[in-house]
Formats: structure tokens, C-alpha cells, sequence
């Protein structure tokens, strides 16, 4: 069995790696509306699932490079400017990557390995913090939303 290594990972932001990223969190959680179907004449209320809410969050630190204008800084205009992302690589090893589906239709990867009905994803920021210590370099620490799904690349 081959297990991946952390320091073999990265991340990377219009297929530019984020320099000084020391952690990733891929949250992969799936909601349901739930809605209500009972009838008259039933004896116990039903349900049936209604719209999916995205597939959960992605949390990502590290040491902040002020000169990474690629990078961090480039994600913190993208908020500002309300962009939904979607050229952005979660790597789990040198080649392999998590990233937002490009495509609409059926997929099967990853760990979803039985295929399931997708749309195109985005990922939209939530937040974003930089933490000053004054025995530490300077961090920084940015959430996102997925709305849709992920996929292994």
C-alpha cells in the first residue's frame, strides 16, 4: 500500500503553486434540503431529499509571502472582487489533485468511485486571516465553500 507523504503536496492557484503553504483541510460534507412530502391519510410525516448544498469547505494555511502576488495575495483581490473560483489544486501527491469539476454529467473518481450526477464547481471564499506573532514568521489562513463538487485529477 503506497501512503502519501505531507511534504510531497501542495497547493496551487491558476496552476501557480501558493508558496509558503504548510496545510490543507478538504472538508468533504454533502447536505440535503429536506422536504416534506406527507399526504393526507398517512399516519407518520415522509420526507424525500430536495436540492444538494455544495460538498463542504476547504481551509488552507501556511506562512504568508508578501512578494507571492500569484498567490495569496492574488486570492485575497479575487475576494474582494467577489470571484468564484475554479483553477485550484489541492495535491495529494507529486502528480494527483483534488480540484473543482470542470465538467457537467456523470463522473467516477476519486473516492467516489461509483459515479454520481454533478455540475460544473466553484469554490467561493468565505475568509481569510494573517497572523502576526512577534517569536514567529507571519501566517495566514483563508477558508472556502465548495458549490458542487470535487474531483481526483
Amino acid at each position: 500500500m503506497a501512503f502519501s507523504k505531507g511534504h510531497t503536496v501542495k497547493v496551487e492557484y491558476l496552476s501557480t503553486q501558493i508558496i509558503g503553504m504548510g496545510k490543507y483541510t478538504l472538508n468533504a460534507t454533502m447536505t440535503f434540503d429536506k422536504l416534506e412530502d406527507t399526504e393526507f391519510g398517512d399516519t407518520f410525516k415522509t420526507y424525500c431529499y430536495g436540492l444538494k448544498d455544495g460538498l463542504g469547505t476547504i481551509t488552507v494555511s501556511g506562512m504568508l509571502d508578501v512578494a507571492d502576488s500569484t498567490g495569496f495575495l492574488a486570492l485575497v483581490g479575487e475576494h474582494y472582487e467577489g470571484t468564484l473560483i475554479t483553477s485550484f489544486k489541492l495535491f495529494v501527491d507529486a502528480t494527483s489533485y483534488y480540484e473543482p469539476n470542470a465538467t457537467a454529467g456523470y463522473i467516477a473518481s476519486g473516492i467516489w468511485s461509483a459515479g454520481f450526477g454533478t455540475q460544473v464547481s466553484t469554490l467561493l471564499i468565505t475568509g481569510w486571516t494573517i497572523d502576526a506573532d512577534k517569536s514567529g514568521l507571519l501566517t495566514v489562513n483563508w477558508s472556502m465553500d465548495i458549490n458542487g463538487t470535487m474531483s481526483m485529477v
